[in-house]
Parts: structure tokens; C-alpha cells; sequence
């Protein structure tokens, strides 16, 4: 939403990648066909982000996600979003 017109969004997107403690990844059956997401994912995972996957639909997590627990929204909402609270709190501890 910050990128102004004209500017090259990947790289914006790079810059805020780097600035980020944590990404939060929302696991979709769009987002997890999209490159430009998983490029997002493994260069966060690359750089040694704390990688926080959200399931927000059914649909086939990315091979590198496999491993990691993720955040089932789809079921119970407000337990997902207290274990995503409780998640994102710990990390500043």
C-alpha cells in the first residue's frame, strides 16, 4: 500500500522484507500458486525470518512450509488469533 507510482514494487518489497522481525504468510490455494509469494517466503526463510504460516483455506502448503506448524484460522478464529498473538508476543520477549 506504501509503494508510490512508478516505483519498483520488488524491490520495495525487498526493503521491507529486510526491516522485518517476522512474516506472517497466509497459506491460500491463490498465494501458494503464486511466485511471487514463494519467492517472498524463501528469501524471509533465507535471511533467517521468523516465518509465521496462517491457513486460511484448504490447500497444498509449499514444500519448504511442510515443516513448520502453522496457524489454523479456518477452523476457530478467535483460538487462531489468540495463538497468533501469543506467537508474535513471544517473539519480543
Amino acid at each position: 500500500m506504501d509503494i508510490r507510482t512508478g516505483q519498483p514494487w520488488d524491490r520495495e518489497i525487498q526493503k521491507a522484507l529486510i526491516k522485518a522481525n517476522s512474516i506472517l504468510i497466509i497459506l491460500s490455494p491463490s498465494s501458494v500458486d503464486s511466485d511471487n509469494v514463494l519467492n517472498e517466503i524463501y528469501y524471509g526463510m533465507d535471511k533467517g525470518k521468523q516465518i509465521v504460516p496462517i491457513k486460511i483455506n484448504e490447500c497444498d502448503v509449499p514444500i519448504r512450509l511442510y515443516r513448520l506448524h502453522y496457524i489454523d484460522f479456518s477452523i476457530d478464529y478467535s483460538i487462531a488469533l489468540n495463538q497468533l498473538i501469543h506467537t508474535l508476543d513471544a517473539k519480543h520477549l
